[in-house]
């Protein structure tokens, strides 16, 4: 597939890259494409803090016992992509990123490319509180199962994105999960549904679930 077709964008063509986003995927042969990243060899390591392989790690053995792993997977704050590559190499069915810094998206964008897994892998160039809000209106054509942020640690995200996933809590769908990750010096608060802390030294990832609805 050409680089013309794969689904990334600017905040202010948040049309376009939306309807890319939303197009029905019937093949699953993709899957097999995943090639070995590489690493070392792009922007996407400079001037970034990319989340451990440990926490990777962990956070996949979570996402799998809950059946997870298969699940349409949103990457707020994407930065060098490790953890949407991962939820790929999982079986995840689609994968989104969101990476305000044009470089850092570029290349994610040209490594999905270049593995042939667009458009069920993409990354659109945003401000998550700007995006978010957009993918909310959506939910009718895409909702997640999985959302995960790591946003720069002790920044303030801790107090200001909790309700910007308030707002959009519709785009996960039942029985999927938000995940947190930030420093343990800056606590996480509860919102709409419980807290499930895992620590992992200076690292907790925070679990949202969205509660099925009982239609009994």
């Amino acid at each position: 597939m050409s680089r013309q077709n794969l689904a990334v964008s600017r905040t202010n063509e948040t049309g376009n890259w939306l309807r890319t986003w939303n197009t029905t995927v019937s093949s699953k042969n993709w899957k097999n494409q995943i090639v070995e990243r590489r690493e070392g060899d792009s922007v996407m390591n400079k001037m970034v803090r990319p989340t451990s392989a440990k926490i990777i790690s962990a956070l996949f053995n979570i996402l799998r016992s809950a059946s997870l792993c298969g699940a349409p997977f949103l990457d707020l704050f994407a930065g060098t992509g490790s953890v949407a590559w991962r939820a790929l190499e999982q079986g995840a069915d689609s994968v989104l990123c969101v990476e305000s810094d044009a470089d850092r998206a570029s290349a994610i964008s040209r490594k999905f490319a270049d593995a042939g897994l667009a458009p069920h892998a993409s990354c659109v160039r945003g401000d998550v509180r700007r995006v978010l809000p957009r993918l909310a209106k959506k939910t009718q054509q895409r909702m997640f199962g999985v959302m995960f942020a790591d946003p720069p640690y002790c920044a303030g995200w801790g107090a200001s994105l909790l309700p910007l996933v308030a707002d959009s809590w519709r785009a996960l769908k039942p029985g999927g999960v938000f995940v947190f990750e930030h420093s343990s010096r800056e606590p996480a608060a509860d919102f709409l549904t419980a807290r499930d802390d895992r620590i992992y030294g200076e690292t907790v990832l925070s679990f949202y679930w969205k509660r099925e609805v009982n239609k009994s």
